[in-house]
Formats: C-alpha cells, sequence, structure tokens
C-alpha cells in the first residue's frame, strides 16, 4: 500500500538526488526507511524505536511530518485505531484462532464441547453425517453413514433420561440431553445387529474444527409397538421433519434393502403407490409406516480428541447416572 506525502514536496536526499511523489517507484527511500523500521517497531513492540525514526527523518523530510503522524496514530499498540484497521487476513486469522480455541482444562462434559462443535459447523453440509458401528451375529464389525438428527429430550423421570451437568449448569444454562437422535429402516443390516448386540458405537469428525467425538452406548429402536408415550412421540415428529425424497424411500415397500437388485423390475410400476412427498392429496403427511423406526443412541462413554493447535483429549464416562470427565494424554 503506497501512504502518500505532504502534498507534493519534494525530498532532498545527502547525494540531492530528488525524488517527486509521481516517480513510478512506489515508495522513497525514506518510506522504506519508515516501513522497515516499523516491522521491528510492531514485532518488538517498543516505542523507542518510533521515536528514532522522527528524530532521523526530521531534519530530511519535514515535509512528510503528516505522512508519519499517520503511521504513528496506526502503529500506536495501545490506540484503538490500530485495532480497527486490521486487514481482512488478520480478522481472519483472529476468527479462526476464536473458532479453534479449546479448553485448556477438563471443565466442560463431551456434550458442552459437541455443542460448541455443531454450532461452528452448522452451515456445512454433511456436517451432520456420522458413522454408526454394530456387530454382527459373526462378531463382525460394521460400519455405516447415518444422519444425526438432534438430541432427544425426555422428562427428568423418564428411564432413558441422559444428562450432563458442567461446573456452569445453572438455570440459565440448563444441563444437556445426550440422547443421540437417528432413524433407520426396519428392514435394514443394523436392526438384526442390534437384536444381537445393542451395543454400539458412534464416530463423528469435524474436518473444520480436527474434532473427532466416539461415542458408545446402547442403541435403541422405537416402532409402531412402541407404548412409550414420550418416544412415540418423538417418533412421529421425526417422521414428519424428514425431506418428501427421505420419507418417500421408507414408503417404498418394493425394494427391501439389501436384497439382489432385479434389473427387469419396470421402476415406473414399482413406485406408482408410494405417495409424493410421503403425503396425501391435501398435502398432510402420512402416519409413518412399520418399518420407520426412530433410533438412539443412549451413550454411557465419549473419547474426545482435538487435532488443532494444542491437541487435547478428554474422556467422558457415565456412572451411577452421572457424568464424569478427565483430560488424558492424546
Amino acid at each position: 500500500m503506497r501512504l502518500p506525502l505532504h502534498h507534493n514536496n519534494t525530498i532532498q536526499y545527502p547525494k540531492h538526488q530528488t525524488i517527486q511523489q509521481n516517480h513510478p517507484r512506489r515508495h522513497s527511500r525514506l518510506q522504506l526507511l519508515v516501513l522497515i523500521s516499523l516491522t521491528s517497531f510492531a514485532s518488538s513492540g517498543e516505542s523507542f524505536v518510533l521515536d528514532s525514526i522522527l528524530a532521523t527523518t526530521r531534519s530530511k523530510a519535514a515535509s512528510s511530518s503528516c505522512f508519519l503522524t499517520t503511521t504513528l496514530s496506526m502503529t500506536s499498540p495501545s490506540s484503538k485505531e490500530h485495532q480497527g484497521d486490521n486487514t481482512d487476513q488478520s480478522i481472519s486469522s483472529i476468527s479462526d484462532n476464536t473458532m479453534n480455541a479449546r479448553p485448556s482444562s477438563s471443565s466442560q462434559s463431551w456434550r458442552s464441547l459437541l455443542e460448541i462443535s455443531m454450532a461452528k459447523t452448522r452451515k456445512i453440509r454433511g456436517s451432520n453425517y456420522v458413522q454408526l458401528a454394530t456387530v454382527n451375529t459373526s462378531r463382525e464389525p460394521r460400519v455405516r453413514t447415518v444422519v444425526f438428527r438432534g438430541c432427544l429430550t425426555v422428562p427428568k423421570d423418564h428411564v432413558l433420561s441422559n444428562t450432563c451437568h458442567d461446573t456452569s449448569s445453572s438455570d440459565n444454562n440448563p444441563p444437556l440431553s445426550c440422547l443421540l437422535k437417528m432413524c433407520t429402516d426396519a428392514r435394514s443390516q443394523k436392526v438384526e445387529d442390534n437384536a444381537n448386540q445393542s451395543t454400539a458405537e458412534l464416530c463423528w469428525w469435524f474436518p473444520k474444527t480436527s474434532e473427532q467425538y466416539r461415542i458408545r452406548g446402547e442403541l435403541i429402536l422405537v416402532g409402531t409397538e412402541e407404548d412409550d408415550r414420550a418416544l412415540t412421540i418423538a417418533r412421529k415428529e421425526l417422521w414428519g421433519n424428514l425431506s418428501d425424497p427421505a420419507r418417500e424411500s421408507f414408503l417404498d415397500a418394493t425394494h427391501t434393502p439389501g436384497q439382489q437388485w432385479n434389473d427387469s423390475h419396470d421402476e415406473s410400476t414399482a413406485t406408482i403407490d408410494i405417495p409424493k412427498g410421503g403425503r396425501d392429496d391435501e398435502g398432510k403427511v402420512v402416519p409413518p409406516p412399520d418399518n420407520f423406526l426412530l433410533m438412539l443412541l443412549n451413550p454411557s462413554y465419549c473419547d474426545y480428541l482435538c487435532l488443532s493447535g494444542n491437541q487435547y483429549r478428554q474422556i467422558d464416562v457415565l456412572r451411577n447416572g452421572q457424568w464424569s470427565w478427565q483430560r488424558v494424554n492424546p
């Protein structure tokens, strides 16, 4: 950036070299001297450097006082103008540092950290895709990507009540529910795996903040036979919140997940009975089919890892209805 001289004065140098303001060069030697010195000033933070600049250049460039005064106000460490005149790059850097700031001590539960991670990446497409691992009847691991659809809050006296209380929890900052909400098709393989082994683990990677959550707990499936009012309402609400194409996939009774594809099958007739968008003629959402299941992960363990900046790792464990956590080596 070219910093202006006062009006259109010339600067006389010892060797009688004259440089006009409109010279093709962007900076005169005086400007370069000041810029180099200011670089040292900015890195060292010592005011005497600037005083030296003023003393050196006053006799040789009295007409440049405007330039020096402007520079002084821009470079004063305590001036508000300096803080407000940051470049876009500096602002971006500060923003990135704030976004990547991690706890220096184990003062927050995994659930509070997850809330922060989700808020930072909420606008990123696919940020709510997570990997869910189960174990099949042959004791082999199976993993797939599913969509995280929020956390379910149930009454305090509910059998599935699972909340995190941070040290900062208060009436204005209530405990956070730990029940992770997803959905699945009753015809999928994970349902059979769950009947054999209900323990599952979810892995959630946040590329923007370089954070990973490995959350382990009991996988609970809620279908039409469920008589718990809170879970029944949650299942119905989740069905209504699905996108139209997602509802259509559950209403397709012809294509069972995992079965062999039939090339001779007429697609036009296979989907003719599927309500468009899962809605009736009046545009209202149809009731959820029997194969639509609300899937909840009721966690009892979380391994949190942050790889940005100073690496940080934390283990959270649920014992006797209370969460506790401690920092461990990454």
